[in-house]
Formats: structure tokens, sequence, C-alpha cells
């Protein structure tokens, strides 16, 4: 499920990305001396790639 080397981290294939709002650190600098875990990926520094959900037209669209 996870990628297995920092290289896999960001390439497309795994799902996994690196976070936009901190650049994967897991940390946002506030100003020059004050810095807080970034809330977009919870510190983790990598997000997981949403698929779209799927809807009841395009579960018809299927099932034709």
């Amino acid at each position: 499920m996870f990628a297995d080397s920092p290289a896999d981290l960001h390439s497309g294939a795994s799902g996994i990305e690196p976070c936009p709002r901190c650049g994967g650190s897991g940390v946002l600098r506030l100003d020059g001396q004050r810095f807080r875990t970034c809330l977009h990926c919870l510190g983790q520094g990598r997000m997981n790639r949403l698929q779209p959900a799927t809807t009841t037209a395009a579960l018809r669209l299927r099932a034709l």
C-alpha cells in the first residue's frame, strides 16, 4: 500500500503525493522564528490522492 522508497512517494503511480501546502515537510513557517504543524496533512507531509466519487448516473451508464 505504501511506497518502499522515497522516490516512489513523488510518483503518480503510488497515489501518495507531497502536501501542496508544506511541500512535504509537515511544518509551516509562520515568520522568521515561528513554526507550526501543517494542518492540511496533519504533519505527515504527504497526502493520499482521492478518487472522484461514483455517481448513480455513472452506475446506470455502466449497467447499459
